[in-house]
Protein backbone atom coordinates (compact mmCIF):
# COMPACT_ATOMS: atom_id res chain seq x y z
CA UNK A 1 0.00 0.00 0.00
CA UNK A 2 1.26 3.44 -0.89
CA UNK A 3 1.67 6.22 1.63
CA UNK A 4 -0.23 9.52 1.30
CA UNK A 5 2.96 11.39 0.37
CA UNK A 6 3.60 9.25 -2.70
CA UNK A 7 2.42 10.41 -6.10
CA UNK A 8 -0.40 8.16 -7.31
CA UNK A 9 -1.88 8.00 -10.80
CA UNK A 10 -5.45 6.69 -10.87
CA UNK A 11 -8.74 6.80 -12.80
CA UNK A 12 -12.25 7.68 -11.69
CA UNK A 13 -15.18 6.67 -13.86
CA UNK A 14 -18.56 8.38 -13.76
CA UNK A 15 -21.04 6.92 -16.20
CA UNK A 16 -19.16 6.28 -19.42
CA UNK A 17 -16.50 8.96 -18.86
CA UNK A 18 -13.19 7.95 -17.30
CA UNK A 19 -10.92 10.68 -15.94
CA UNK A 20 -7.27 10.12 -15.07
CA UNK A 21 -5.91 12.04 -12.10
CA UNK A 22 -2.84 12.49 -9.92
CA UNK A 23 -3.08 12.42 -6.12
CA UNK A 24 -0.50 13.23 -3.49
CA UNK A 25 -0.27 14.62 0.02
CA UNK A 26 -2.46 14.60 3.10
CA UNK A 27 -4.79 16.95 4.91
CA UNK A 28 -7.54 19.09 3.49
CA UNK A 29 -8.31 18.46 -0.16
CA UNK A 30 -7.39 20.80 -2.98
CA UNK A 31 -8.41 20.04 -6.56
CA UNK A 32 -6.05 21.38 -9.23
CA UNK A 33 -7.21 21.79 -12.83
CA UNK A 34 -4.33 22.42 -15.20
CA UNK A 35 -4.37 21.94 -18.97
CA UNK A 36 -0.71 20.95 -19.40
CA UNK A 37 0.84 17.85 -17.87
CA UNK A 38 3.97 19.69 -16.67
CA UNK A 39 1.91 22.42 -14.97
CA UNK A 40 -0.37 19.83 -13.35
CA UNK A 41 2.61 17.90 -11.94
CA UNK A 42 4.32 21.10 -10.74
CA UNK A 43 1.19 22.23 -8.87
CA UNK A 44 0.70 18.79 -7.29
CA UNK A 45 4.29 18.68 -6.07
CA UNK A 46 4.20 22.32 -4.86
CA UNK A 47 0.96 21.91 -2.90
CA UNK A 48 1.17 18.33 -1.60
CA UNK A 49 3.35 19.18 1.43
CA UNK A 50 0.41 21.22 2.78
CA UNK A 51 -2.70 19.62 1.24
CA UNK A 52 -4.08 16.38 -0.21
CA UNK A 53 -3.99 17.33 -3.89
CA UNK A 54 -6.15 15.75 -6.57
CA UNK A 55 -5.37 16.84 -10.14
CA UNK A 56 -7.75 15.40 -12.75
CA UNK A 57 -6.85 15.56 -16.43
CA UNK A 58 -9.41 17.80 -18.18
CA UNK A 59 -11.21 16.17 -21.11
CA UNK A 60 -10.28 17.49 -24.58
CA UNK A 61 -13.91 18.53 -25.12
CA UNK A 62 -13.53 21.17 -22.38
CA UNK A 63 -11.33 23.32 -24.64
CA UNK A 64 -13.95 23.17 -27.42
CA UNK A 65 -17.03 23.78 -25.26
CA UNK A 66 -19.19 26.77 -26.21
CA UNK A 67 -19.70 27.51 -22.49
CA UNK A 68 -16.44 26.50 -20.82
CA UNK A 69 -17.55 27.54 -17.33
CA UNK A 70 -20.63 25.32 -17.56
CA UNK A 71 -18.66 22.40 -19.04
CA UNK A 72 -16.01 22.80 -16.33
CA UNK A 73 -18.63 22.88 -13.56
CA UNK A 74 -20.42 19.77 -14.85
CA UNK A 75 -17.22 17.79 -15.39
CA UNK A 76 -15.73 18.71 -12.01
CA UNK A 77 -19.00 17.94 -10.22
CA UNK A 78 -18.90 14.43 -11.71
CA UNK A 79 -15.21 13.93 -10.82
CA UNK A 80 -15.54 15.18 -7.24
CA UNK A 81 -18.74 13.18 -6.70
CA UNK A 82 -17.03 10.07 -8.10
CA UNK A 83 -14.11 10.58 -5.70
CA UNK A 84 -16.36 11.40 -2.74
CA UNK A 85 -14.81 14.84 -2.18
CA UNK A 86 -16.81 17.36 -0.18
CA UNK A 87 -16.08 21.09 -0.38
CA UNK A 88 -12.49 20.98 -1.59
CA UNK A 89 -10.50 24.04 -2.51
CA UNK A 90 -10.04 24.56 -6.24
CA UNK A 91 -7.07 25.90 -8.18
CA UNK A 92 -7.65 26.81 -11.84
CA UNK A 93 -4.65 27.18 -14.16
CA UNK A 94 -4.11 30.40 -16.15
CA UNK A 95 -5.85 28.93 -19.23
CA UNK A 96 -9.06 28.52 -17.20
CA UNK A 97 -8.70 31.53 -14.86
CA UNK A 98 -11.14 33.59 -16.93
CA UNK A 99 -13.89 31.06 -16.15
CA UNK A 100 -13.48 31.30 -12.36
CA UNK A 101 -16.12 33.96 -11.64
CA UNK A 102 -18.89 32.32 -13.64
CA UNK A 103 -17.81 28.87 -12.47
CA UNK A 104 -18.24 29.96 -8.83
CA UNK A 105 -21.78 31.17 -9.65
CA UNK A 106 -22.66 27.84 -11.28
CA UNK A 107 -21.24 25.61 -8.57
CA UNK A 108 -21.11 26.83 -4.98
CA UNK A 109 -19.91 23.52 -3.52
CA UNK A 110 -16.28 24.65 -3.27
CA UNK A 111 -14.61 25.94 -0.13
CA UNK A 112 -12.91 28.50 -2.33
CA UNK A 113 -11.60 29.03 -5.84
CA UNK A 114 -8.14 30.37 -6.67
CA UNK A 115 -7.64 31.38 -10.29
CA UNK A 116 -4.02 31.56 -11.35
CA UNK A 117 -3.62 34.41 -13.79
CA UNK A 118 0.11 33.75 -13.77
CA UNK A 119 2.28 31.16 -12.02
CA UNK A 120 2.66 31.80 -8.29
CA UNK A 121 5.48 30.60 -6.10
CA UNK A 122 4.47 27.53 -4.10
CA UNK A 123 4.56 29.41 -0.77
CA UNK A 124 2.33 32.21 -2.11
CA UNK A 125 -0.22 29.76 -3.49
CA UNK A 126 -0.27 27.77 -0.23
CA UNK A 127 -0.89 30.96 1.77
CA UNK A 128 -3.74 31.94 -0.55
CA UNK A 129 -5.35 28.50 -0.21
CA UNK A 130 -4.91 28.42 3.58
CA UNK A 131 -6.65 31.81 3.80
CA UNK A 132 -9.79 30.24 2.28
CA UNK A 133 -10.46 28.38 5.52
Amino acid sequence: MRGPDELVEAVVQVGTEATSYLRCGRGECTVVVAIGEAERLRLVMDLSPAFRVVAPVPPPALARAADRALALAEWLRDVTDGLGLEQPRLVLCPELAGEAGRFAELDGEWLGVVALHSPLAASELRRELEALG
